[in-house]
């Protein structure tokens, strides 16, 4: 009698459990992995390109099975050093998805991973994020899942980051076959999620991303950081192989030297593959040449909405679907940086950019991609950012949704960039904890009260918020002497501020530390508070 597949565990197993997650329990899901069968091969693309793909196959049961796709930016399998690789049968390992991928199996799932074109064991080239032949590649290696005696012609799209914005691409082919999609944190506006935040060139993650990637792309270890590559080089050799043993063997062979030639044949093709690569680089001069969203890059000849970036045609964030009304908005000054005791009739704050020095720590930014270091962000008051703080507060505040900060400011030149980090300052003990941050430059400040129809970046439009376009032609320049409103949402969060404790806000005009400085001399900021100057805080505020 068929062993029935187990179910797929729910979040109980996080409530009160004797168990840490990672341990005894999870520990029994590998087996599954080393248990399925695995069918790794080269599927010929309509163009010729060679795209390597690694199906994984229930052993169990025998009946059609729905199939879960993932599309790897980062290689779909590291070929693990011993004793490692004895323990997973010697079969390429995905760190990220692994656990995921042998619950599936567990569930009795199906598992498909490939290497996008130009990446891990595939050939071709990388020409940048989720390019249309990336897009088609999907649609064919459906098609491949589909025609397999194994498959019930369902499919699951998956993905974390990079993949899971591959999926809702895939999503958007509309391929019968497609039947749900699971996507953890994809990126709903890559201008300005990741490339371009508020419109100011985000270089921090960008940079340690490219680098990455084309350590990656190159399968040379020895390109990473320190602390990846000492990792990385103990435990794998790198990206594994296309091991194809569903070749006719040649006369006389055995099992045994039908697999050891299968696996010579797949070294040989990495090898090839990876000759083929060429990472494309996030920070080349191209993109660092580009200020607005509708700028060419020279190397591609495509804006980033043309290349494929932000043209997804699905609905936004969950999270900024479900925001409160804001309900609280504050504002005052306190005796920092900037000096003075802070009368209500003080509404003006000189801010020098070129004094301001970046807080210590770890920051959002940087955790993108060191994601096993907590964040922490430190060191506020020494660094010369113009600090603001409420009184005490009466009672508790849930804060649900993205706050929205309106500066009036003025400029000794034609731009200016406002950093602004919303802070739960406790008094008693003077600790400062991170909520959450937004940024803009200033000459980006021309809003609409909605996405235009049609606009590339339609679809990744908060409801109910204000849009900008980022496109050269709604630049409006400042006009020193001139003051001017920016208002901008500050990054979505979930935050509980407690009775007693202040809202604060520090301002910098400058974070060389993640972002490209746009500073052409010793720029000054002047930020004004009063009259019709009135520059403020909105807090959306659970009742």
């Amino acid at each position: 009698m068929a062993k029935a597949p187990r179910p797929l565990r729910t979040d109980e197993h996080w409530d009160g459990g004797s168990h840490e997650p990672g341990q005894a329990e999870d520990e029994g899901d590998t087996k599954f992995f080393c248990k399925a069968r695995c069918e790794s091969r080269y599927l010929d693309m309509k163009d010729g390109v060679s795209i390597a793909l690694d199906a994984f196959v229930s052993s169990e049961g025998g009946e059609l099975q729905t199939t879960v796709l993932y599309q790897h930016r980062y290689m779909r399998g590291l070929s693990l050093r011993w004793p490692l690789s004895k323990k997973v049968g010697k079969r390429g390992v995905d760190p990220v998805n692994f656990e995921h991928k042998c619950r599936l199996l567990a569930a009795g799932l199906a598992v498909a991973a490939m290497d996008v074109r130009g990446t891990g064991a595939s050939y071709g080239q990388y020409r940048c994020p989720w390019a249309a032949e990336q897009r088609q590649d999907a649609m064919e290696v459906i098609d491949w899942i589909c025609a397999q005696p194994w498959s019930n012609k369902q499919v699951i799209l998956c993905g974390v980051s990079y993949e899971a914005t591959a999926a809702l691409f895939t999503v958007a082919q509309h391929h019968e076959a497609v039947k749900g999609c699971i996507a953890l944190y994809p990126f709903w506006d890559a201008f300005q999620d990741v490339n371009f935040p508020g419109g100011i060139h985000h270089h921090k993650f960008l940079t340690e991303w490219g680098r990455f990637c084309d350590a990656m792309d190159r399968n040379d270890f020895s390109l990473l950081p320190m602390k990846t590559r000492a990792l990385l080089t103990v435990v794998a050799k790198g990206c594994h192989p296309v091991i194809d043993t569903s070749a006719a063997p040649q006369a006389g062979s055995t099992p045994e030297l039908s697999r050891k030639q299968a696996k010579q044949a797949g070294k040989r093709r990495l090898k090839e593959a990876v000759a083929q690569h060429k990472s494309w680089d996030p920070c080349g001069p191209d993109v660092l040449r580009m200020r607005f969203a509708d700028d060419v890059d020279a190397s591609l000849g495509l804006t980033i909405s043309q290349a494929g970036w932000t043209r997804l045609h699905t609905p936004p964030s969950c999270a900024s679907c479900m925001l409160p009304k804001p309900q609280v908005q504050t504002w005052s000054s306190d005796p920092g940086p900037m000096g003075g005791a802070a009368p209500a009739r003080h509404c003006k704050w000189q801010h020098t950019v070129s004094r301001q020095k970046h807080f210590r720590g770890l920051s959002r930014y940087e955790a993108m991609s060191r994601m096993t270091e907590p964040i922490a962000y430190k060191g506020f008051r020494k660094s010369g950012h113009a600090i603001f703080t409420s009184a005490p507060l009466q009672q508790d505040i849930t804060i649900v949704g993205a706050p929205q900060v309106e500066l009036w400011v003025e400029s000794s030149d034609a731009d200016a960039d406002l950093f602004v980090y919303l802070i739960d300052y406790i008094p008693a003990t003077r600790v400062s904890r991170y909520v959450t941050e937004g940024c803009i430059r200033a000459s980006h400040r021309k809003l609409q009260p909605q996405a235009p129809k049609g606009h590339p970046r339609e679809f990744s439009a908060m409801p109910g918020h204000p849009f900008r376009t980022f496109e050269r032609a709604d630049a409006q320049p400042l006009q020193p002497g001139n003051v001017e409103c920016l208002s901008f949402h500050m990054l979505p969060t979930a935050f509980c501020m407690q009775q007693g404790h202040c809202i604060r806000l520090t301002i910098s005009g400058a974070d060389g530390k993640h972002f490209t400085m746009d500073d052409p001399g010793p720029r000054i900021i002047w930020l004004h508070s009063s009259g019709e100057h009135s520059s403020g805080l909105c807090l959306p505020i659970k009742s």
